[in-house]
C-alpha cells in the first residue's frame, strides 16, 4: 500500500462521485420511481428522490474508498451505509446547492450548452479506462440529461461564487500568521525517510505474530550493520517504496496514517525506529532528513490560494444560509431502520470542506 494514498481523500472522492459503484444501482432505480420529492424549496423547486439517491450512492462510495485507504476492518466496511441523521445532512447540502442555483438565476447568470458539454467531456476522463459511457449511465439509472442538468447547475454555482467573491483578497500578513500557526504545530516539517513494511497474511493472531517476527528480524539485521536499503528491497511489502529501498522523500506531517506520522516525528535523524504497528501491518522506519519548512514564494502563493478558497467558501455559506432562512423549505425523508452507522473512527458523514465535491455529480 502506497502511504501517500492515505491523505488523498479529496482526489479519491472526485473520481468516486462520477463513477459511483454499481453496488447501489438497483436500489437507486427502485427509489427513483417514488415520485415524492425528498425536499421542496419555495413554491416549485424540488430535490427528487432520484437526485438524492444518486448523491447518496456517491457519498457512500466515497466512504468506501476512504475506508479502503485506511485499511479498515470488516466491521467498519459493514457500516459504510449512512444513517438517517447523516442522510439529513446530505439533504441539507443538496438544498443549499439548489438555493445557490436559485441565487445564480436571480443574478442573471447563465451557462452555455457548449460550456456544459465541454465540462462533461472533461469529467469523462476521470472514468476508468475502457468504460462504456452509455453503459455506465444505464447501470446507475442516469440519463445524459441528468448529467447535463447537474453539470449545468454546478457550473452556475461556480460562476455565482466567482461573481460574489471577486473582491476578496489575501494579504501577506494573513499568510504569515497561518504559516506560523502551522509551523508551531509541526505541520510544515518535511522528512526524507525509509521504511520497511511487513503485512500479516490474514487477520488471525498467528499471522500478526508472524509479521511481527519478520519485522523484528529485519531490524536485527540492520542493527548488526546491514544496509537499510538492501534489507528493505528484500523484506518490505510496500510496493510504493520497496524497489527504492523503502525511500520516500519530501514527506510532510499529516500525509501518513497517524501512527506512522507520530513515529516519524519522534525519530531522530539517522536513527531507526523500534517496530510499530498500523492498520497496514508492522513497520520500522529510518529518518534521513527532518527540516522545518520555509515560507518560500511558491508556498506563499499556494497558501494564498487556500486561504482565498476558505474565504470564498465561508462567504458563500453565509450567502446561502441567509437566503435559506428567507425560503420556505419542506423536507420529507422518512427514517430508514436498516441504515448503517458511521465507522467507529468517524464523527462526520461528509467533511464540511468536501461537501461541494461530494455533490458534483448529483446536483
Amino acid at each position: 500500500m502506497h502511504y501517500r494514498f492515505m491523505r488523498t481523500y479529496r482526489a479519491a472522492i472526485l473520481v468516486a462521485i462520477f463513477s459511483a459503484s454499481s453496488f447501489a444501482a438497483e436500489q437507486r432505480k427502485s427509489a427513483a420511481a417514488d415520485a415524492a420529492p425528498v425536499a421542496k424549496i419555495g413554491d416549485s423547486d424540488v430535490i427528487s428522490r432520484g437526485e438524492f439517491d444518486r448523491a447518496l450512492a456517491a457519498v457512500e462510495q466515497a466512504r468506501m474508498v476512504q475506508l479502503r485507504q485506511r485499511g479498515a476492518s470488516a466491521e467498519q466496511f459493514a457500516s459504510v451505509k449512512l444513517g438517517h441523521e447523516q442522510k439529513m445532512r446530505l439533504v441539507d447540502s443538496l438544498v443549499n446547492n439548489r438555493i445557490g442555483n436559485i441565487l445564480a438565476e436571480q443574478s442573471n447568470i447563465s451557462v452555455s450548452d457548449d460550456d456544459v458539454k465541454a465540462e462533461i467531456e472533461k469529467r469523462k476522463t476521470d472514468l476508468p479506462s475502457g468504460t462504456d459511457y452509455n453503459e455506465f449511465l444505464q447501470q446507475r439509472g442516469m440519463t445524459e440529461k441528468d448529467v447535463f442538468d447537474s453539470t449545468k447547475r454546478r457550473l452556475m454555482l461556480a460562476k455565482l461564487e466567482e461573481l460574489k467573491t471577486k473582491d476578496l483578497t489575501v494579504s501577506e500578513d494573513e499568510v504569515k500568521v497561518q504559516f506560523d500557526q502551522l509551523k508551531e504545530r509541526g505541520a510544515t516539517d518535511e522528512f526524507d525517510i525509509q521504511h520497511i513494511l511487513v503485512k500479516p497474511a490474514t487477520e488471525s493472531d498467528a499471522s500478526a505474530n508472524e509479521a511481527k517476527s519478520k519485522i523484528d528480524a529485519a531490524l536485527a539485521r540492520i542493527k548488526k550493520g546491514e544496509d537499510f536499503s538492501s534489507v528493505a528491497k528484500e523484506v518490505s511489502e510496500d510496493p510504493g517504496s520497496k524497489e527504492k529501498g523503502g525511500e520516500y522523500k519530501g514527506v510532510h506531517r499529516g500525509q501518513m496514517v497517524p501512527e506512522f506520522d507520530q513515529r516519524m516525528a519522534a525519530t531522530k535523524v539517522g536513527e531507526v525506529s523500534e517496530p510499530f504497528k498500523t492498520s497496514f501491518g508492522w513497520h520500522i522506519l529510518k529518518v534521513n532528513r527532518h527540516e522545518q519548512g520555509k515560507l518560500t514564494p511558491e508556498l506563499t502563493e499556494r497558501m494564498k490560494e487556500r486561504i482565498l478558497g476558505a474565504k470564498r467558501n465561508a462567504f458563500m455559506r453565509k450567502l446561502i444560509e441567509e437566503a435559506r432562512n428567507k425560503t420556505n423549505i419542506t423536507i420529507n425523508l422518512p427514517a430508514d431502520a436498516s441504515a448503517g452507522t458511521p465507522p467507529p473512527d468517524s464523527k462526520e458523514a461528509i467533511p464540511e470542506d468536501d461537501a461541494a465535491s461530494l455533490l458534483d455529480a448529483a446536483t
